[in-house]
């Protein structure tokens, strides 16, 4: 599902997000990439370069 030169790489921990609703940062991949593959706007996005994201928000909120 996911984008590597390797078959290892092709597989990861994922969380899935509303690209209509949520703009993220131009450096955060976004899976799969063609939209008419996906429903209602939902993709996916790698788990590991999300969660600081994230974190990063909280701790600039807190």
């Amino acid at each position: 599902m996911f984008d590597g030169k390797e078959i290892s790489e092709h597989c990861d921990y994922g969380i899935r997000i509303s690209a209509d609703r949520l703009i993220l940062p131009k450096g955060i991949k976004t899976f799969p990439r063609d939209k008419y593959d996906v429903a209602f706007g939902e993709q996916w996005v790698r788990r590991d370069s999300f969660l600081p994201l994230l974190r990063g928000l909280k701790a600039k909120y807190k």
